[in-house]
């Protein structure tokens, strides 16, 4: 095996913490959540602190140049509310004040942010995102829209 890119991530099978199998039901579950590109990148900015619905829409638009759309926040954001890794708090203000911050749960994603992060780092560089198909879409849009 080679280097470990991830000291806490074991290389072999042999070093599961002495599992000798990956629970993948648990992978199932936790990739069916995590799996959506908008919600990892709303979890990113909720590990920076409390923010409002449009600080979260404005900071996911510096990553991609085309946004999210607003509905598509506002169901990721009570998705992952239902879920336990976000708590919304609504302030009884006008305007209405809405903020949304990460629970315990929610800072468990941590690890696994941080692990795409370097893994993207090290693998994923243009040339190959370049030529990954998009999901749903089956062409990625032009690399200047990233």
């Amino acid at each position: 095996m080679g280097k470990n890119a991830f000291p806490d991530v074991p290389l072999s099978q042999d070093s599961l913490s002495g599992k000798e199998e990956v629970d993948k039901k648990a992978v199932a579950r936790s990739a069916r959540l995590l799996g959506d590109t908008w919600l990892l990148l709303i979890i990113c900015e909720l590990l920076e602190g409390t923010k409002r619905f449009g600080e979260i829409q404005e900071a996911l638009g510096k990553n991609n140049p085309r946004g999210v759309n607003p509905q598509t926040l506002s169901g990721r954001l009570k998705q992952l509310e239902h879920c336990g890794i976000i708590t919304r708090k609504a302030y009884a203000e006008i305007p209405p004040r809405v903020e949304y911050e990460l629970t315990e749960k929610g800072f468990g994603v941590t690890e696994i942010v941080t692990a795409l992060e370097a893994f993207g780092q090290k693998h994923m560089y243009e040339e190959i995102e370049a030529t990954l198909p998009c999901p749903g879409s089956g062409q990625c849009p032009p690399q200047s829209e990233f």
